[in-house]
């Protein structure tokens, strides 16, 4: 018998987390709403970590917290490889910093895809940190 494979989006109800940019000059309120788009996308299966990141963010920003940010990514992206449950844990509750939990719950993807949801984010492929260098110069 041979199995039909699919995809980890398919037919699941899965957890994701959506962080949004929060430049510091927007951060003069404990939970205060940024109007900023979502810049990455985290979304748990039984076993992994995918990411979906905004590309428009890395044109679209400049400063401090934009390097940041770009060094973060990678380094979560690194870490979720060893220890998905932690690093989504982590990403579910950052309310310090440029980057911030904006939310957090379960959808079912088949019936929400990611681009209809948080449009421009792309899937972040690949088994290392430079897939997310390799994305921004697609």
């Amino acid at each position: 018998m041979s199995k039909k494979w699919s995809s980890p989006l398919i037919d699941k109800e899965l957890e994701f987390c959506a962080l949004r940019f929060c430049p510091s000059e927007s951060r003069s309120e404990l939970n205060e709403k940024t109007d900023e788009p979502v810049v990455l996308l985290a979304i748990r299966d039984a076993r992994t970590l995918s990411f979906y990141v905004n590309r428009s963010f890395e044109t679209s920003t400049t400063g401090p917290d934009h390097r940041y940010v770009q060094e973060l990514i990678p380094d979560l992206v690194e870490r979720s490889h060893c220890s998905p449950d932690v690093a989504f844990r982590q990403l579910s509750c950052l309310s310090v910093g440029p980057l911030v939990t904006d939310e957090v719950g379960v959808l079912n993807f088949s019936k929400h895809p990611v681009e209809s949801l948080y449009p421009g984010l792309k899937p972040l492929t690949g088994s290392t940190a430079s897939a997310y260098s390799e994305l921004l110069l697609k």
